[in-house]
């Protein structure tokens, strides 16, 4: 009898604007993202707080296909968007986070508020961080990440064995996923 190796999807955690003010092809790119995501067998996981998730990448995910768990605070009221997603509350931030880095096997993030970074770099933190050996990738559309693509090359290269492995910052969607599916491996 030969041992078989059973594949799983990958999972990955986005953390996205609900809505990019400024930016009127936002939704346009993270629904594409949800798609190509959700064809390609990931599971996405999004954390909500204060009812705000990234509805239009749900609703894409879904549409294709996807699976998506909604991580939420506690406040998110039922919603077309988020129909057949499934919805795991855990009120405590860090308990919540926690989760999330345990489910995660990358993390991505589209150019989004503060909130959105913090909760980003708290739940990295949480799996690990660079020893954990999970990738960030961050979509740089209008320059958002520029000034961690510094910081990547500046100070993570320096410390952490295969930062570049680790710290994706790509321009386009397509480009994003073609830098981390092998990561995902």
């Amino acid at each position: 009898m030969s041992d078989i190796e059973i594949q799983t999807a990958p999972t990955l955690a986005i953390f996205a604007a609900a809505a990019l003010p400024g930016d009127p092809d936002y939704t346009r790119i993270v629904s594409l993202a949800g798609t190509l995501f959700a064809r390609n067998g990931v599971k996405l996981v999004l954390p909500v707080e204060g009812g705000a998730y990234c509805r239009p990448l749900v609703t894409a995910a879904r549409g294709a296909g996807g699976e998506v768990t909604l991580i939420s605070d506690g406040s998110l009221t039922p919603d077309a968007f988020a129909e057949g997603c499934e919805v795991e509350v855990i009120e405590e931030e860090e308990a919540r986070f926690q989760h999330l880095s345990e489910l995660a096997d990358g993390f991505v993030g589209f150019p989004a508020g503060i909130r959105a970074v913090r909760a980003m770099f708290n739940v990295w933190v949480l799996a690990g961080g660079g020893a954990s050996g999970k990738p960030v990738a961050l979509l740089n559309r209008n320059r958002a990440y520029e000034v961690l693509r510094g910081f990547g090359v500046d100070v993570l290269s320096h410390s952490l064995a295969q930062a570049d492995r680790m710290l994706i910052i790509a321009e386009t969607t397509e480009d994003l996923w073609a830098q981390l599916r092998p990561r995902l491996a």
